[in-house]
């Protein structure tokens, strides 16, 4: 039984999410931040800092994180908006709620990332980076990492229409190299949007990129609600949240459009 004093803090972040979600805005630019980890907040604003134009921030949070930390948030960027759910799917189940909704057509350009830490990544492990927090502002930095590079992500969504997906350079990986455990929930989804094995080449490693919401329509349809994701046990492969990070790239080419990395950015128009 919860104290009558943890019922109305409970109480008064709902009210406080819910009247987040009446926000009406004219940007044509969001960003989707997933965030479990409010400690790493900070870090994430200093590199939200970069961004050189108004942007909608979308946050979707566990029953964990409190209302003083959407606060922080707010002080920040007034046009942030929050969605609570159920600690299943790590970032991947309330990113596919999300691109549910209609408010994502009015999008240019959205840049998807998370609190991530990976625990497991260590030294020992035969991996490209010694440690989660490295990778991370690995991911961070080539997608968030300056003013100037953020400006050119913007003008090729803006100018080059063929574009859908912008991983970050040296994140993008060999999808039968690491498949992993994953086959069997990706052969699920596969089924119910359409995508061949012919059409898995490779995958954003981490889940973190820039993307034009169309050019993820076939997810966007997908009917995986979040009931369809088990609890949360710590697997580091294996879950259906593995299996549709390995997706993304696919179905961003099934629309019809590109998937390049940061490293081409310098390429502008040429693309």
């Amino acid at each position: 039984m919860i104290s009558i004093y943890d019922y109305l803090f409970r109480k008064k972040k709902q009210q406080y999410i819910s009247q987040s979600q009446q926000k009406m805005t004219p940007h044509s630019v969001a960003v989707v931040l997933h965030m479990y980890y409010p400690d790493l907040w900070s870090e994430i604003r200093d590199y939200l800092d970069n961004i050189p134009e108004p942007f909608d921030l979308h946050v979707t949070i566990s029953e964990k994180v409190r209302l003083r930390d959407l606060r922080k948030i707010v002080e920040f960027n007034p046009d942030s908006i929050f969605y609570q759910f159920i600690n299943r799917g790590r970032d991947i189940a309330p990113f596919l709620q999300l691109m549910h909704l209609p408010v994502w057509d009015k999008y240019k350009a959205v840049c998807k990332i998370h609190t991530k830490k990976s625990p497991h990544i260590h030294a020992g492990l035969n991996w490209n980076y010694p440690n989660g927090t490295e990778w991370r502002k690995v991911l961070y930095g080539e997608l968030l990492g300056s003013r100037e590079q953020i400006r050119t992500v913007l003008n090729v969504f803006h100018q080059n229409t063929s574009v859908g997906l912008i991983a970050p350079q040296g994140n993008l990986f060999e999808y039968g190299e690491f498949v992993g455990a994953n086959r069997q929930n990706i052969m699920s989804v596969q089924e119910q949007i359409g995508i061949r094995e012919a059409d898995l080449c490779d995958f954003c490693a981490g889940s973190m990129f820039w993307f034009r919401p169309e050019s993820l329509g076939l997810l966007r349809a997908a009917k995986l609600g979040m009931d369809d994701f088990p609890p949360e046990q710590g697997n580091i492969d294996g879950t259906l949240a593995h299996a549709i990070e390995r997706l993304f790239t696919a179905c961003v080419r099934k629309k019809g459009y590109r998937v390049i990395t940061t490293a081409e950015l310098n390429q502008g128009s040429q693309m």
